[in-house]
C-alpha cells in the first residue's frame, strides 16, 4: 500500500534488496520502477 501511495505522489521508490521471485508480487513492484540499492545507501543521494 505504501509503495502505491508513493508512486501516485511521484516519489522515488527504493528497495534495499532485489524484488522477491513471487509472481504476483514481482509484477506489481516492477510496475512502479523502483531503484534497487542492494544495501548501498549511497545510491539514495
Amino acid at each position: 500500500m505504501e509503495i502505491g501511495f508513493a508512486h501516485v505522489l511521484n516519489k522515488k521508490i527504493f528497495l534495499m534488496n532485489s524484488i522477491p521471485e513471487i509472481e504476483y508480487y514481482k509484477s506489481e513492484i516492477e510496475a512502479v520502477k523502483p531503484i534497487i540499492i542492494n544495501g548501498n545507501l549511497f545510491k539514495i543521494i
